[in-house]
């Protein structure tokens, strides 16, 4: 027998870590980007604008585009518009190709995208820059397609790479952890699939595309979980934090604490230190109320964290109170909730977890594929799992 976990730990970095489709809609109000070249190879972006600077990188072969904030409170990414109508530009004369790309804390929205086959690297956004592309590095980069066909061609590239660490719904989102093929390297990316009622929209990206808070900061974080984690489905919600956030007692939270009845996944930056402050305070994520219930971090540094409680106490057993790296912050039962060898969920599929990777909330010795991220591992045995290590 194995515990089920409800709780799940992947890479807590304590140092500094860790759209696509045809032309998209640029937001009202927004002006063309405005890079500023802070190095021979880095080009910065401020704010959210549309991307007319196709040559912005002259003849460089070396060429860095990220995001920048002045304040740790500011959000960590921000929107990049290609402009309406745009397409793919020829390379200029006297360019040679053989560019190696870097983008940092962008989202890409109305970009087209190299898929298998093209010349240019995997994921390569065409119409970015005028010069060929060899080599494409892409770290907490988001890219969101209103295109239903290339949203399922990356389903099918990633869920069938045994290499790839990945989370996905299998229909609005595919977070990829890590992922390489010589050419292309991704490293917490997003690939998201807008819903009709965004597409639209000619308002920003909006920060929830159905199972993905896009970019959740202090201020939008509680009241986004209190809307989207307290549904009962066994449909994961993907949480990309923008900004060092608090769950504890400011912003204020219900009494109750939050409610989790499905999987949430927690996905820090892994370029920018990104804290969740727990405040000292315990059982304020409530995991009792669903078989769904599941918490699991990913590149994150947790803060502040407490000894349990007398409340916690009533369902600690056998974890100590006392040791504060057991999470209080997580409140279930974590002795009592188990599941058999083979035991599946109501919707049928196994539970698998690999590197911290979370399914569903069963564990099984086959090797029989499920739905969910990271399938083809069998489950380990603990209950609280930190896989930072080899």
């Amino acid at each position: 027998m194995h515990a089920r976990r409800q709780f799940a730990l992947l890479i807590v970095f304590v140092i500094a870590g860790s759209r696509a489709s045809a032309a998209a809609l640029p937001g009202p109000g927004l002006g063309p980007c405005s890079p500023v070249v802070d190095t021979s190879e880095l080009t910065s972006l401020q704010s959210d604008c549309i991307w007319t600077a196709q040559d912005a990188v002259g003849s460089k072969q070396r060429v860095r585009i990220a995001a920048t904030r002045d304040r740790d409170a500011e959000p960590g990414t921000l929107s990049l518009f290609a402009a309406t109508g745009s397409s793919p530009a020829p390379d200029p004369p006297g360019v040679s190709p053989g560019l190696q790309l870097q983008l940092e804390r962008l989202i890409l929205v109305g970009f087209a995208y190299a898929g298998t086959g093209a010349t240019e690297p995997l994921l390569w956004p065409l119409g970015l820059l005028r010069q060929a592309g060899t080599v494409l590095n892409l770290t907490d980069v988001r890219l969101v397609t209103r295109d239903q066909a290339v949203f399922n061609s990356w389903l099918h590239i990633f869920t069938t790479d045994a290499g790839a660490m990945y989370w996905t719904d299998n229909s609005t989102f595919l977070h990829i952890h890590h992922w390489t093929d010589g050419k292309t390297t991704l490293d917490s990316v997003g690939l998201l699939m807008e819903t009709p009622a965004q597409q639209n929209s000619q308002q920003l990206p909006s920060p929830y595309i159905s199972n993905c808070i896009l970019g959740a900061t202090n201020s939008t974080l509680v009241p986004a979980l209190l809307t989207n984690a307290a549904k009962e489905t066994p449909q994961p919600l993907l949480v990309y934090l923008t900004t060092n956030v608090s769950l504890g007692v400011f912003p204020k939270l219900p009494a109750t604490g939050v409610q989790i009845n499905r999987p949430v996944i927690f996905v820090g930056l892994q370029s920018l230190v990104t804290s969740i402050d727990f405040q000292m305070a315990v059982n304020q994520l409530n995991e009792t109320g669903s078989k769904y219930s599941n918490v699991t971090f990913v590149g994150v540094v947790l803060e502040n964290l407490a000894p349990g409680d007398t409340v916690t106490g009533a369902v600690a057993p056998p974890f100590s109170i006392t040791i504060s790296n057991n999470v209080w912050a997580a409140y279930y039962n974590r002795w009592a909730q188990k599941a058999g060898k083979g035991s599946t969920d109501a919707d049928g599929t196994c539970g698998r977890q690999h590197r911290g990777c979370m399914i569903s909330s069963c564990c099984s010795n086959s090797d029989s594929s499920s739905s969910g991220p990271c399938s083809r591992q069998p489950c380990a045995t603990d209950h609280l799992q930190d896989d930072a290590g080899p």
